[in-house]
């Protein structure tokens, strides 16, 4: 790996606690973080002073999860692993000669494994640079921290399992209603489900969930037709315009490269005037939540970035059709995909609206996400 100055690294973060008379004690309750990334991985760096000894700890934070490393070196031992330690009288002065490295963005990763990391801190001398060299072993784990990790498997395992049965206790009461009714239930229309083109609709449920939201709106789906897709079309936003202009009924179909699904819809379709309109069929759905979200009457007012908007106090609701980011929005929130959107970050843009964690609980609450599939549709219904 190359230096972390080299790399774009940062030093972002910086906490210290002093009580005066421990200060006298080797100054135990001091305690600085730094966070530095290299290439696609966190670090957090703690260094203290515990009983006359320099703590280095390390937190590895990967999509994987988090490993820690943990190394202690008294006055002798840092002697022993550079001269420039024997310059100084006490640990306590080393320790401000490794934090002033650190704050000048001196350190890089050397190496990294499951066993240990090697880190370098640069220290320049009279007449050249030279290298500081600590080895820190990986943080075997306790037996709390083993009986912590089996808890936590256990509570995801148990919020899974509440989830399906939440999903599959919602689907019984619908079907219950249907076969009052004399319509058809899940398992009578499991063979007979619609059509769907989708690379991200796949599943039953999920089908199912966009068709009953039609229903609910006394509309049946007859046809569905892919408009665009990323994967085939590209990912220019004047693609995305030429696809679905001038089309009615547009569905908007989404997937992170995190694995978060949500959709769409307008009766009205978009015309990029970068204007409100009513639409009180529109809906956004989060498959990863399994709900839908409908248009609902907001404040007058509010704040889409800088811009004040003002809503027709006579609408039933407010969609905002912006002109360069076409997907699907409600006057309380705004879902920006920017031109070449797979290289880029797009990003849930809040506005002045006690209702915006609506529309942010379709990424789970991340405001930033990355495109992996983006998709539209027509569909063609009968009312």
């Amino acid at each position: 790996m190359s230096e972390t100055s080299n790399k774009g690294s940062s030093n972002i973060g910086l906490l210290e606690g002093i009580n005066p008379q421990k200060e006298e004690n080797n100054k135990n309750d001091i305690q600085n973080i730094y966070f530095i990334e290299e290439e696609n991985s966190k670090y957090e760096f703690t260094l203290k002073l515990i009983d006359d000894k320099l703590n280095i700890e390390i937190k590895l934070k990967q999509k994987e999860g988090e490993l820690i490393y943990i190394n202690n070196f008294n006055f002798e031992e840092l002697k022993k692993i550079h001269k420039i330690f024997s310059l100084y009288d006490n640990i306590n002065e080393c320790l401000k000669i490794i934090k002033d490295l650190f704050e000048e963005k001196k350190v890089s990763i050397k190496s990294v494994d499951e066993n240990e990391i090697n880190i370098n801190l640069k220290i320049k001398l009279a007449t050249n640079e030279e290298i500081i060299n600590f080895r820190i072993p990986k943080k075997e784990k306790t037996r709390n921290d083993l009986l912590n990790e089996i808890n936590l498997i256990k509570k995801e395992n148990k919020d899974l399992k509440e989830r399906i049965e939440k999903i599959e206790k919602y689907i019984n009461e619908l079907d219950n209603k249907r076969s009052l009714k004399g319509i058809k239930t899940l398992k009578d229309i499991s063979d007979e489900i619609i059509f769907f083109p989708s690379k991200i609709i796949k599943n039953e449920y999920d089908k199912l969930l966009v068709v009953r939201k039609f229903e609910g709106k006394n509309k049946k789906i007859q046809a569905i037709d892919l408009l665009f897709r990323s994967s085939r079309d590209g990912d220019k936003i004047e693609n995305i315009k030429n696809a679905v202009k001038e089309k009615k009924n547009v569905l908007a179909v989404l997937e992170t490269t995190k694995g978060r699904r949500f959709a769409g819809f307008t009766e009205k379709g978009y015309n990029f005037s970068e204007n409100l309109g009513d639409d009180e069929n529109a809906f956004l759905i989060s498959f990863d939540k399994y709900r839908a979200y409908d248009y609902e009457k907001y404040e007058l007012n509010y704040k889409v970035g800088n811009t004040i908007i003002q809503r027709n106090p006579n609408l039933f609701s407010s969609v905002y059709d912006s002109r360069c980011c076409p997907f699907y929005f409600q006057n309380n929130g705004n879902i920006n995909i920017p031109n070449g959107f797979y290289s880029k970050n797009c990003k849930i843009e809040k506005v002045e609206s006690f209702k915006w964690n609506q529309i942010l609980e379709l990424n789970l609450n991340e405001e930033q996400f990355n495109i992996k599939e983006l998709e539209y549709f027509q569909i063609h219904v009968k009312d």
